[in-house]
């Protein structure tokens, strides 16, 4: 048993006159090796595991035609089945496979974290398997894992920005979700929060609005990348943005910071001391602006003022009596 642990793939070898190891048990009579296929090691692992686990299909299809009970097979820790096996190691076709056998298994969770197939692809990055999942069920993409994460908040936690891409795409609704509990957090701050430069400006390119979005503790994704003494890079990108969201407007800002965000920081400094100054000039220019405005006016009145009397005189006409 432990030989077909480590290797499921012996069960098809062959020795002479293509003999497997079935048919040597059966030739000599001994039946408990029958049974090997149906047994787990220590963890509830069973063969079927291992062999979606490690990319045999075809082994997967012998196992499932053998005993098809095995899908439903459990692991003892974390309640893995045979899917999320597949899921989390980026075998697209077992992950079908296994659906295609018991299409149930797409809602089934995790027992630690509550993960489904779905999450376990997203956060590791598998586009494939995430592609095939959302196609197989489009609504999986609204499950709820662990504190309320969607597969958006466990791809941008891990910094998966492709399948970030990829589930936007599919459903642009899941940028504005919260988790629940008391973090109240969206993709964008748990991006921040583990610091994750690029993901934090893609999800800021698809819905710049999130730069202000606060968590139930009050906090933005400025606020929480700061706290991070080593989301430094972070901190600095969301400092940049919200300096021009403050200052500009968004439909004229917010493309053009976001392809200055792909220079290095030696060159982004510098630009914002220089977009600094300019409002503080633009600030000066309105304020000299105003006052000669000012100046104007009360010129115009001490000017009227002075040229009144003049005027009523003249009005009188040359010669006329008082």
């Amino acid at each position: 048993m432990q030989l077909l642990n480590h290797s499921p793939r012996l069960i098809d070898l062959k020795a002479a006159h293509d003999h497997t190891a079935l048919h040597l048990a059966a030739l000599r009579g001994q039946s408990y090796l029958l049974s090997v296929l149906n047994q787990a090691d220590n963890n509830q692992r069973t063969a079927l595991h291992f062999a979606a686990a490690n990319g045999h299909d075809e082994i997967v299809a012998r196992l499932l035609a053998h005993n098809p009970a095995l899908i439903d097979a459990v692991t003892f820790f974390d309640n893995m089945k045979a899917l999320h096996s597949a899921a989390s190691e980026g075998h697209e076709t077992i992950v079908l496979q296994l659906l295609n056998h018991s299409p149930g298994l797409i809602d089934l969770k995790t027992a630690c974290d509550q993960k489904t197939a779905l999450h376990i692809a997203a956060s590791r990055g598998h586009v494939k398997v995430v592609a095939e999942l959302l196609a197989f069920s489009p609504q999986s993409c609204d499950a709820r894992g662990g504190t309320g994460r969607t597969a958006l908040h466990f791809a941008a936690e891990c910094g998966q920005n492709k399948v970030v891409v990829q589930l936007l795409a599919h459903n642009p609704a899941l940028i504005d979700a919260v988790t629940s509990g008391d973090e109240k957090m969206t993709a964008l701050q748990l991006a921040a929060w583990r610091g994750y430069e690029s993901t934090v400006v893609q999800l800021l390119s698809h819905s710049p609005g999130l730069i202000d979005l606060k968590t139930a503790h009050d906090n933005t994704a400025l606020h929480i990348a700061a706290l991070q003494n080593e989301n430094v890079k972070v901190t600095n990108n969301l400092l940049f943005l919200r300096v021009l969201s403050l200052h500009t407007p968004s439909s004229l800002f917010f493309l053009p910071s976001f392809s200055l965000l792909s220079f290095p920081l030696s060159f982004r400094s510098p630009f914002l001391i220089f977009f600094c100054f300019f409002l503080f000039v633009s600030f000066l220019f309105k304020v000299f602006c105003a006052w000669s405005r000012l100046q104007r006016q009360h010129s115009a009145a001490f000017s009227y003022r002075l040229c009144a009397p003049q005027a009523r005189f003249d009005s009188k006409g040359v010669g006329d009596e008082p």
